[in-house]
């Protein structure tokens, strides 16, 4: 079974390994996967369309697939990948891209 703080709201469509840690007041929303042996400390917030791959470390309060900060942002939704073997430190923020960085 993971090991999930009893204080994680975590959506029942997500998807975990039985060996990922997620700590206290994470909120993790969507259509997330994380993979094996992930580790996400308290406060990290997570949504959409997200894939985390395996052995990736997210130090407190990440927030990962939100909408992104950029005045052009028209409501699409687009999925945010994350490899394998990554350490996000304190407060990083990964936020979807726009249909402008699309066309790049």
């Amino acid at each position: 079974m993971s090991n999930i703080h009893p204080s994680a709201i975590i959506d029942p469509s997500a998807k975990l390994p039985d060996n990922c840690k997620i700590g206290p007041y994470c909120h993790i929303s969507g259509n997330v996967t994380i993979g094996e042996a992930t580790e996400i400390a308290h406060g990290c917030h997570i949504e959409g369309d997200v894939t985390i791959g395996r052995n990736n470390t997210l130090y407190p309060y990440c927030s990962i697939g939100t909408a992104p900060q950029d005045v052009s942002y028209d409501g699409e939704t687009f999925a945010v990948e994350i490899g394998d073997d990554n350490i996000l430190r304190e407060f990083c923020t990964v936020n979807m891209g726009t249909a402008k960085d699309r066309k790049l």
